[in-house]
């Protein structure tokens, strides 16, 4: 039977490369750092230093750019307050929700992915911020420092893979001195070579924070509608009930034959959609709007 699969093109996992703080360096080396290699970073900004006075942080107008790119913008709160959640509901608005409205409003769309200042957050501060950001990273694997190597992040990849989960590395400037931070630019570049062929094999899905959380959330909340289903034959219509307004994301939806398929032929309505056939499956990705799909092979 048709499923939706764990992860965009049927990849087993799923890593984001996610960079704190906003400093020019961390944007600038960071973006650099990916670029050979074609990934797209998520990029959490302190809100209240874009454009600060001393020029150390990146402003809208390079954000909004980045953002074209395809990169992420994410919130890191207003002003990076340590326990900013046990301050108050005045600190909270201001951390949490004015900080993402005000990048909605910068940059042109709807802001859903947030880091928490330090990695430190407790029960209620955590429900509070997935009210306003649906996507929250509680779980990071630190590059740089006394205690990163290429080894040990290689082995992250590895691990992440066969735990079949959705990892996140969190970067600062990639190409820092501070012994906090540090780590040979050219073992990084190894290790995103590393993720690189392991993402050409299919092994991992790499993509924004925000890009995996909207396909976990749609993946879980969509339903596969049959309308027709015999052997060579489905016809079928893919619905998710969430906002569209924030879940616009194209599911991976798997199509098992008995044999590798031949002649295949993809329609929605009367348009022709992309696939891929893989051994015995045939992958399509598909916006869960309820539109009427077609697929034929023999």
């Amino acid at each position: 039977m048709p499923s939706i699969a764990q992860y965009k093109g049927n990849a087993p996992a799923a890593i984001s490369l996610t960079f704190d703080d906003g400093d020019i360096a961390v944007v600038d080396n960071g973006v650099e750092a990916l670029k050979p290699f074609g990934f797209k970073g998520t990029f959490f900004v302190i809100v209240g230093e874009i454009e600060d006075k001393d020029g150390t942080h990146a402003g809208w107008e390079k954000l909004k750019k980045m953002a074209n790119a395809g990169h992420e913008i994410g919130n890191h709160t207003w002003d990076h307050k340590r326990y900013f959640y046990q301050m108050g509901d005045k600190v909270l608005q201001q951390e949490v929700v004015k900080s993402s409205r005000l990048i909605d409003e910068k940059l042109g769309r709807k802001t859903v992915s947030f880091a928490f200042p330090y990695n430190e957050f407790d029960e209620t501060s955590a429900s509070y911020v997935l009210r306003y950001q649906p996507f929250v990273r509680f779980k990071e694997f630190c590059y740089g420092g006394p205690d990163w190597s290429l080894d040990k992040a290689n082995k992250w990849i590895d691990d992440t893979i066969k735990s079949r989960k959705w990892g996140a590395a969190m970067f600062h400037d990639v190409k820092s001195e501070s012994p906090m931070f540090k780590m040979k630019y050219s073992d990084l570049m190894a290790n995103l070579k590393y993720l690189k062929d392991a993402q050409d094999k299919n092994l991992v899905w790499v993509a924004t924070y925000g890009e995996v959380g909207k396909y976990c959330a749609e993946r879980n909340a969509s339903r596969i509608q049959y309308i027709e289903h015999v052997p060579g034959r489905i016809v079928f219509k893919l619905t998710c009930p969430l906002s569209k307004e924030i879940y616009n994301e194209a599911l991976t939806v798997k199509i098992p034959a008995s044999a590798p398929p031949a002649n295949v032929s993809v329609l929605s309505g009367d348009k022709a959609i992309p696939f891929k056939v893989r051994g015995n499956d045939i992958l399509l990705d598909i916006i869960p709007d309820g539109s009427l799909v077609k697929v034929s092979w023999n």
